[in-house]
C-alpha cells in the first residue's frame, strides 16, 4: 500500500481493480436497463462479424471541358472507355 511512484503520471491500475470497475459498469447498466447484459459486452446482432468486402469500386472524377472532350475522343464517344483507354495507356 505504501509503494513510492517514481513518476506520479504514470500509473496502470492492477488487474484487480479493472475487473472490479468492470462489474460495477456491467451492474449499474443492468439495472438501467432492468434485463441482465451478459459478459461478452454487446449485445448488438452481428456485432464483432467482419464486414463482406466487395473489390467492385466507383470512382468519381472531376474533369475540365477540354479533359472531357479528348477522353471522349479516346473512347470512341463513350467516356467510360475513353477512361479505360487511358489507364491502359500509361499502365
Amino acid at each position: 500500500m505504501n509503494e513510492v511512484l517514481e513518476d506520479q503520471f504514470v500509473y496502470e491500475k492492477p488487474e484487480w481493480l479493472i475487473l472490479k470497475e468492470r462489474e460495477i459498469r456491467r451492474e449499474k447498466r443492468e439495472k438501467k436497463l432492468g434485463r441482465s447484459v451478459g459478459l461478452w459486452g454487446g449485445s448488438r446482432v452481428g456485432a464483432g462479424r467482419p464486414k463482406v468486402r466487395l473489390f467492385d469500386y466507383m470512382v468519381g472524377i472531376n474533369v475540365s471541358s477540354l479533359q472531357y472532350k479528348m477522353l471522349m475522343e479516346m473512347g470512341n464517344g463513350d467516356l467510360s472507355n475513353g477512361i479505360d483507354a487511358l489507364i491502359k495507356e500509361y499502365i
